[in-house]
């Protein structure tokens, strides 16, 4: 602190004066100073102390829990054909509903039943969302037949009376050979009244017919 002083004499009396002066601005200058070191050591506590309410590496370890959580979501492939715009394949995250696969699909087409099919149904992994047209509601999705019983029944089996070469030669134990021979016979006798006739075939004996029994009908 800066001090300007006054002399109006120089005599003996004025000394004391003086002195008093030069000792009250010193103890003002050390207050200060004192003050000033401890208002500095309370902010560098505070900075010490304020580190914020999380850290750079909870932020980033709560980051990477949410990226994980969004990866391990389940994504599902539903096939929807039938009365929509844009049939085709389709992935939709787990959770979704028939609605949701209707509209991937561009909407109904002017014929389809939009009543048929329960659009608040969930959607499953590999599912089929067949859409029939009004008036074809019984059909076998993308044959344009009548779905029955026995068509039920017949799932996956080969009909002996309709088919070809290549279908017969999938049979257990029917070479190029047996298939044509199987083709020869059905021609030559009008077809398979029963699966048992076909023992009747060359090189079919009742071995191989109980190996592909329940693979084969008549119809």
């Amino acid at each position: 602190m800066a001090a300007v002083l006054f002399f109006t004499g120089c005599g003996a009396g004025s000394t004391p004066d003086i002195q008093e002066i030069l000792q009250s601005t010193q103890e003002e200058e050390s207050t200060e100073t004192q003050d000033g070191s401890g208002s500095g050591t309370a902010r560098e506590t505070g900075t010490d102390i304020d580190t914020g309410p999380e850290s750079t590496a909870d932020l980033q370890a709560q980051e990477s829990t949410a990226a994980d959580g969004d990866e391990a979501a389940k994504t599902i492939c539903v096939f929807v054909c039938g009365e929509v715009i844009s049939p085709g394949v389709y992935y939709f995250a787990d959770g979704a509903r028939k609605v949701d696969a209707v509209e991937a699909a561009g909407g109904f087409t002017d014929d389809a039943n939009t009543s048929y099919v329960n659009l608040a149904e969930l959607l499953t992994d590999e599912m089929q969302l067949y859409i029939p047209a009004i008036g074809k509601e019984t059909e076998i999705a993308g044959t344009g037949t009548a779905a029955t019983e026995t068509d039920a029944a017949h799932a996956g089996k080969i009909n002996l009376n309709t088919a070809t070469e290549t279908q017969l030669c999938q049979l257990n134990g029917i070479g190029e050979s047996k298939a044509q021979a199987i083709l020869l016979y059905r021609e030559e006798h009008g077809g398979f009244k029963t699966v048992d006739e076909l023992t009747q075939v060359s090189g079919i004996g009742d071995s191989t017919l109980e190996k592909i029994r329940d693979y084969i009908y008549v119809e």
